[in-house]
C-alpha cells in the first residue's frame, strides 16, 4: 500500500458542488472519546424508522459558473446496540432520484444508483464516530450519503434539562462546534458556530497549497425527537472558503429528513454487512477512485496559455498601481481577472511542466506578478513546482522579501516532497529564513498527516522535537515551539517538560500554545496547570489553547477560577469568551457568567458576560433571530 491514503473526488462540473458540501472526510478527532456525559437521545433505542429525504446543494467558485446537485429518496434506519454503550445505525436508501441539468444528469444517475447500498454508522454520545461500508463501494456515492446522514446527530446536554448547550461534532466536511437550544418539548434548534479544519487529499480540488477551513456564513437546523424515534431534521447552511489568492468559493446546502413510517421499510442484513464491510474512523479517508485531475485542470486553464495568463496577471498588478482610485466595479473585475489567470497558471504548471522554467525566469527578471507566480507554483503542488520554489529561494540575487514570500508559498504546499522537507530543514539554519522555515515545517508535518503521508509527517515531527531539545537559548526554544504548535504532533508533549516549567514566561507561554492542536487528553492537564500560572501572559496562552477543546473538567475548573479571580481584565474577558461556548454543558460556568453579568465592576468583563448570556443592557433576555425556530 502506498504511504499516502487515497483521498480524492472526481471533478466533473457538477462535482465542484461537493467541495463545500462535505465530501472529503473529517479531521482527526481532537476529542475522540467525545464527552461521556453527553448522552444520546432516546430514539436510538427504538426499532428504527423510515424517512423521506431531500438534499440540495449549490456551490459557486468565483472563477466559474455555479454547480449544483440534488437528490430525493427514502432512507430506512435500523439501530442495534454496539459495544461500550454505543449504537450502530444500519442505513438503506431506496428510490433515489437526482435533479440536475441535462449535462450533469448521467453522472448523477450513476451516483444515485450507487447510493442504494447498505452501510452503517456508529454513534457515541449521539455523534457519528465511524462508518462501515464495503471497501469497493463507490466513494462519491458514500460521500453524498454522509452529507445526508450527518443530520441524524444529536448531542444531548448535561444536565439533561439544559436549555442551551454546545458540543463538538463531525459532519463529512470536518469538525465543528454546534450550539443547541431547546425551544419546546422534544424540539431543538442547532447552529454550527465554526469549523476547525478540513481534510483534503492531494488530488482533490482543495489541495491549493494552503490549509482550508470553511467559514460559516449562516447555519440553522430544527430537530424534533420523540420518545423512541427521530422525527425530523431540517437544516440550511451556507459556507464560504478561500481557495487561493482572490479565489473564494461558497456553498449552500439544504437537508430534510422527515419520518414517514415508524419502522424501517428496508431491513439490514447485519450478518452480510458485517462480513464485507470495513469500518472507517472519522480520521480515515475513504478509498476513492482516481481523480480526474486532468479534467479539473482543463476546466481551470480554459483558453489560457502560460503567456496569456502571465500577461493578464501583470496587467492587473500594473493597473492596481497606476489606477489606485478605480471604482469598486473596476476592482471587482480586476479581482476576477486575477483569480482566473492565477487558477489557470496553477493548472498549466501541472499539465505543462516545461512552463515552470519560464516562470522562474520571470521571477528572476522582476515580473510585476511575482507574488502570483510563486503562489501558483505552490498551488500546483507537484514535485517539479516545489523544486522550482526551492531554486528561487536559493537565488541570492533576489531581494530578501521575495525569497521570504517564495518560502511562504513553499511551506503552504499540501504534500511536501522529501526533497522539500530536506530543504526546509536546511533553511531553518539560515538566519533570514529560520523562523518561516521552522514554523512552516510544523504546518508541513500536520498537512502530511492529514492527507495520509504519516511516515513522512512523523519524521518531520521528530525533527521538530530534536530541534527543541538542541535549542541553546530562549529564542531557539521559541522558534522550535512555534513549529510544534503548528504541527499538532502529539509525541512532542512528553518531551516538553523543561520548557513547560522554564523560568522564562515567554517560553512557558509558547510551550502551552504548542499544545493547542494536540488531541491527547494529557494536554488538558498541561493546559489546566498553566491556567494557574502566576504570569498573565502564560494564563492567556493557556486560555488560547483551551478555546478549541472540549470542556474537560480540569479546564472548566481553571476557567471558572479565572472568571471569578483577580486577574487583569483582558485575561478574565478572554475566559468569558471561552466560558460562553462551554456554558450549556457546564452549569458551573453559566453560574459564574451570571454573577459577572450582574456584579462585576470592570465594564469590559461585565459587558462580555452579559453578551455571553444573551442579556441586553436593560437586563432583559435577548433572543437572537437565528435561534428562533419560528
Amino acid at each position: 500500500m502506498n504511504e499516502r491514503s487515497q483521498s480524492s473526488v472526481r471533478l466533473s462540473g457538477w462535482a465542484l458542488a461537493l467541495l463545500l458540501s462535505g465530501c472529503h472526510g473529517a479531521q482527526p478527532d481532537a476529542n475522540a472519546a467525545l464527552e461521556a456525559e453527553q448522552r444520546g437521545p432516546a430514539w436510538l433505542s427504538g426499532t428504527g424508522a423510515t424517512y423521506s429525504f431531500q438534499l440540495k446543494n449549490v456551490a459557486q467558485l468565483a472563477a466559474g459558473n455555479p454547480a449544483a446537485f440534488a437528490f430525493t429518496g427514502e432512507l430506512s434506519v435500523t439501530p442495534r446496540a454496539a459495544a461500550k454503550g454505543g449504537v450502530e445505525l444500519g442505513l438503506a436508501l431506496r428510490n433515489v432520484v437526482p435533479e440536475a441539468e441535462p449535462a450533469q444528469r448521467e453522472a448523477l444517475l450513476k451516483i444515485a444508483h450507487n447510493m442504494e447500498l447498505p452501510l452503517a454508522v456508529r454513534l457515541e454520545g449521539g455523534k457519528i464516530v465511524s462508518l462501515s461500508v464495503a471497501p469497493d463501494a463507490d466513494s462519491e456515492a458514500v460521500n453524498v450519503v454522509r452529507v445526508l446522514i450527518s443530520a441524524l446527530q444529536f448531542a444531548q446536554a448535561a444536565p439533561e434539562r439544559a436549555s442551551t448547550w454546545t458540543a463538538w461534532e463531525y459532519d463529512s466536511t470536518g469538525k465543528y462546534l454546534a450550539e443547541y437550544q431547546r425551544f419546546a418539548p422534544n424540539r431543538f434548534t442547532k447552529k454550527k458556530q465554526r469549523y476547525e479544519a478540513l481534510t483534503f487529499g492531494k488530488d482533490s480540488p482543495g489541495s491549493l497549497g494552503t490549509p482550508l477551513a470553511p467559514s460559516v456564513t449562516s447555519s440553522s437546523e430544527t430537530l424534533e425527537l420523540a420518545s423512541s424515534s427521530f422525527v425530523s431534521a431540517v437544516s440550511d447552511e451556507e459556507l464560504s472558503m478561500n481557495l487561493g489568492p482572490g479565489n473564494d468559493a461558497s456553498s449552500r446546502t439544504h437537508v430534510e429528513l422527515r419520518r414517514v413510517a415508524a419502522r424501517p421499510n428496508v431491513g439490514i442484513d447485519w450478518a452480510a454487512l458485517d462480513a464485507v464491510a470495513k469500518r472507517y474512523g472519522m480520521n480515515e479517508p475513504l478509498p476513492r477512485a482516481k481523480t480526474d485531475r486532468d479534467a479539473f485542470d482543463r476546466q481551470r486553464i480554459g483558453s489560457f496559455t502560460y503567456e496569456t495568463a502571465l500577461a493578464q496577471l501583470e496587467k492587473v498588478a500594473r493597473d492596481r498601481v497606476e489606477h489606485p482610485d478605480a471604482s469598486n466595479d473596476e476592482k471587482v473585475r480586476a479581482l476576477q481577472a486575477n483569480q482566473q489567470a492565477f487558477n489557470a497558471l496553477a493548472g498549466i504548471f501541472r499539465q505543462q511542466p516545461e512552463t515552470i522554467a519560464k516562470a522562474e525566469q520571470a521571477v528572476v527578471a522582476g515580473s510585476g506578478a511575482i507574488e502570483s507566480l510563486v503562489g501558483a507554483l505552490g498551488n500546483a503542488d507537484t514535485e517539479a513546482s516545489q523544486a522550482s520554489l526551492v531554486r528561487l529561494i536559493g537565488e541570492t540575487k533576489l531581494p530578501s522579501d521575495i525569497r521570504l514570500s517564495t518560502l511562504r508559498s513553499l511551506v503552504r504546499v499540501q504534500t511536501a516532497s522529501d526533497a522539500t522537507v530536506a530543504f526546509l530543514q536546511q533553511a531553518a539554519d539560515d538566519p533570514q529564513l529560520s523562523a518561516v522555515a521552522t514554523f512552516g515545517l510544523g504546518s508541513v508535518c500536520r498537512r502530511l498527516n492529514e492527507v495520509g503521508y504519516r511516515e513522512r509527517s512523523a519524521r518531520v515531527g521528530q525533527w521538530l522535537i530534536q530541534r527543541l531539545q538542541r535549542a541553546s537559548n530562549a529564542d531557539e526554544q521559541l522558534r522550535a515551539l512555534g513549529g510544534i504548535s503548528n504541527s499538532g504532533f502529539e509525541p512532542a508533549l512528553p518531551t516538553m517538560s523543561n520548557v513547560l516549567h522554564a523560568s522564562d514566561p515567554r517560553v512557558r507561554a509558547a510551550a502551552i500554545e504548542a499544545t493547542r492542536l494536540m488531541a491527547t487528553k494529557d494536554a488538558d492537564g498541561v493546559i489546566a496547570a498553566a491556567l494557574n500560572d502566576p504570569v498573565s501572559d502564560v494564563k492567556m496562552a493557556a486560555l488560547n489553547a483551551s478555546k478549541p477543546r472540549a470542556p474537560a473538567p480540569v479546564l472548566v475548573k481553571g476557567v471558572a477560577a479565572i472568571l471569578l479571580g483577580n486577574d487583569r481584565p483582558s485575561v478574565r474577558e478572554r475566559a468569558v469568551h471561552i466560558a460562553a461556548s462551554w456554558q450549556g454543558a457546564e452549569p458551573e460556568l453559566h453560574t459564574a457568567l451570571t454573577r459577572l453579568a450582574s456584579a462585576e465592576r470592570d465594564d469590559g468583563v461585565r459587558s462580555a458576560a452579559r453578551t455571553a448570556l444573551g442579556v441586553t443592557t436593560n437586563g432583559t433576555s435577548q433572543t437572537r433571530k437565528s435561534d428562533n425556530p419560528g
